[in-house]
């Protein structure tokens, strides 16, 4: 008798480990209680579903919540194909594992460069109304994102974020494959990770509810959360 956890193809479907990001964030911040109401701590979401679990883990500690922007860079020939990430005021992060782009002309990468960070200032404006990324100097930062895969948007924000005088990263994502895990744990003061498969397909296969999140509600969440500058960060 077939399994019926397979699909027709024989392939085992990801079962679900989390109900949404919101709960995913509240298990996180069981980890992380002893940052709470921590001075000079920020929680910072990664992309707009990451900013639903971090929100939920800023509400649960008593920390500020902001966003840091990334985006990802693609081969203008093969759009699946990923060159690396760029964060917001950082440098790109190119993929050092992608054997393919040793074939990409420089120009090429340049050029999708700076189409993303064209598309960055443009979500600074609509999601900051502007405002340059807020990190308290000699602080904490809470990294947070609903999910890895590659890793290559997180150590994008993370290059970003060692580069703004801050004395301490912690990594809090619900799941990241191993080896993702394992390059990201060496890149940060502290990793908290619920889930690491060997391997994984989408994110979103460990979630019952994975919707679409966005950019009102990452606005709304930016402003019911305490900002940097109204928090306890001093």
């Amino acid at each position: 008798m077939a399994d019926p956890a397979e699909t027709p193809q024989g392939l085992r479907q990801q079962k679900p480990r989390f109900v949404d990001r919101t709960r995913a964030g509240l298990a996180l911040a069981d980890r992380l209680v002893v940052h709470r109401a921590e001075p000079r701590t920020l929680v910072l979401g990664l992309s707009n579903g990451g900013m639903v679990t971090a929100a939920a883990i800023a509400r649960r500690l008593d920390l500020p919540l902001d966003i840091v922007l990334v985006r990802r860079l693609r081969a203008t020939d093969a759009p699946r194909r990923f060159l690396g990430a760029i964060a917001e005021d950082g440098d790109p992060h190119l993929d050092p594992e992608a054997f393919w782009l040793r074939g990409v002309p420089s120009a090429a990468i340049a050029h999708e460069v700076a189409r993303q960070e064209t598309t960055l200032a443009n979500r600074r404006r609509l999601l900051r109304e502007g405002r340059a990324l807020e990190i308290p100097a000699g602080g904490t930062v809470i990294l947070v994102d609903d999910g890895v895969t590659d890793g290559l948007a997180v150590m994008a924000a993370i290059r970003t974020v060692r580069g703004l005088g801050i004395r301490r990263l912690v990594l809090a994502v619900p799941m990241a494959p191993a080896a993702a895990a394992d390059r990201l744990g060496d890149m940060v003061d502290e990793l908290v990770v619920l889930e690491t498969p060997l391997t994984c397909g989408a994110v979103g296969g460990f979630y019952e509810n994975f919707r679409p999140v966005r950019d009102a509600e990452v606005r709304e969440l930016l402003a019911n959360v305490p900002s940097p500058s109204e928090g306890p960060v001093a």
